[in-house]
């Protein structure tokens, strides 16, 4: 028999608690009825631990969903230095133009390694023909990627504002699988049946950006990259050179031309539960 129990949160009281979302707190405080009918029942909480650990109890979801978080790895692959302690990707802090074979078969491994594990634990989860839909990035040729980011930071070493070493020693832990990966992990460990995947194209309609002069959107574009890669840059290389890195960052996209049609595409990808 599994033990499980229900922690409800009894603090916070801004817009996105508990306290103020659940059916409990609207029926208190007068918000149900004909005008505003309470929503159906509906438990809310947050849930501590990892995606490839084990998060739920067993056969407890019934759907599952995860949107743009699956591409982050659970470490920095191995294998990305010598035994003398030498980066094999030197100059760059992913995937990049001028990185070997074996820096591109580390982070698959990696990748490999974590997906099999997300998908062992998230099928001792949920019910029987449960249903599962997520998204992430794949790889597409020809986007910016961290071009501009690496030609940054090798700008920085040069003057001497970082040290080569800790460029030398940042990779960021991401992997933008391919729709062939993807389908080769999912059959391979045999847990799910492939529903469906498909590669959405970056849509400028959908985003907004189309009334978007070309400024702008590389403004939009470093301000995304300080948000989804700050906290990890700032915490390996001092949270002092933040503001001057992307600063040298929009100087250097502005060299990119029609960057909206050189964004990463996605991929969605909707399983099922095999019996």
């Amino acid at each position: 028999m599994e033990l499980h129990q229900v922690l409800h949160m009894k603090g916070g009281d801004d817009i996105s608690s508990y306290a103020k979302n659940s059916s409990f707190a609207l029926e208190k405080h007068g918000l149900g009825g004909r005008d505003r009918p309470l929503p159906g029942t509906c438990f809310i909480s947050a849930v501590p631990g990892s995606f490839y650990g084990r998060l739920f109890p067993d056969n407890s979801i019934n759907f599952f969903h995860s949107s743009q978080s699956l591409h982050w790895l659970s470490q920095v692959p191995a294998k990305l230095m010598t035994d003398s302690g030498l980066s094999l990707n030197k100059g760059n802090v992913h995937i990049g133009e001028t990185s070997p074979l074996t820096v591109r078969d580390a982070y698959w491994e990696q990748f490999k390694s974590d997906f099999t594990t997300f998908l062992r634990m998230r099928a001792i989860e949920m019910a029987p023909q449960g249903r599962m839909f997520f998204t992430l990035c794949t790889d597409t040729p020809g986007s910016v990627g961290f071009l501009y980011l690496d030609q940054t930071l090798n700008d920085m070493v040069k003057e001497g504002i970082i040290e080569e070493k800790a460029l030398d020693g940042f990779n960021i832990p991401m992997y933008e699988p391919t729709m062939e990966e993807m389908r080769w992990i999912i059959e391979e460990e045999g847990s799910f049946e492939v529903n469906q995947i498909e590669i959405f194209p970056w849509d400028k309609d959908d985003h907004g950006i189309n009334n978007m002069d070309e400024d702008l959107l590389r403004e939009t574009y470093v301000r995304i990259t300080r948000a989804v890669f700050g906290s990890i840059i700032g915490s390996h290389f001092g949270e002092g050179i933040m503001d001057d890195l992307f600063r040298r960052l929009a100087n250097n996209i502005s060299e990119c031309v029609d960057i909206a049609n050189r964004i990463q595409d996605s991929l969605a990808v909707s399983l099922v539960k095999k019996n």
